[in-house]
């Protein structure tokens, strides 16, 4: 890498490091948190719904994200953020009911919200204009990498290994 490496640029490093947590977390439970509903006795349309209600809250809770930054600031929103991703993913060992389920997901999308609005945003306050094409490539490795690798892992590795290592890593 050149020294004027976007890798090495002034909080891209933590930016990619948190994008490359949350989207790891991310990618381990989209397939493995309807298939913990359905171990639990819900049908498809309850598995379906676990997806639906994260997906619900992410969309709904990144229409106040911005409001949320100017009132409570970068660092403080992208820790709660990354908590709410993050910590829920531990409860699923509590239970396999589909109530307790649909209530993570729509915690985890609140989560979910705040690393994608912030992670994005961040990529433009952190990098001049000049290079934020190379910058929102760096971005997009992050985002892209646990897909490919821990999205079809997860199922594999909840099968194998156990769904408690699975909440494991996503937390």
């Amino acid at each position: 890498m050149q020294q004027n490496s976007v890798w090495r640029a002034p909080g891209m490093p933590a930016l990619l490091g948190m994008v490359l947590a949350g989207f790891s977390g991310y990618a381990l439970l989209m397939p493995i948190a309807p298939l913990w509903a359905v171990r639990g006795g819900t049908d498809e349309a309850g598995a379906g719904l676990v997806t639906g209600v994260f997906m619900l809250f992410t969309v709904l809770s990144q229409l106040f994200v911005p409001a949320a930054l100017r009132r409570f600031g970068w660092t403080r929103v992208l820790v709660v953020g990354m908590l709410l991703l993050g910590l829920p993913a531990a409860a699923h060992l509590l239970s396999e009911d589909l109530p307790l389920i649909l209530f993570l997901a729509a915690v985890r999308g609140a989560g979910f919200a705040v690393l994608t609005v912030c992670g994005s945003g961040a990529v433009a306050e952190l990098v001049e204009p000049a290079r934020r094409g190379r910058a929102i490539g760096a971005f997009g490795l992050g985002i892209a990498g646990p897909q490919v690798l821990l999205l079809p892992a997860a199922p594999w590795i909840a099968e194998q290994l156990g769904f408690w290592l699975v909440f494991l890593l996503a937390t």
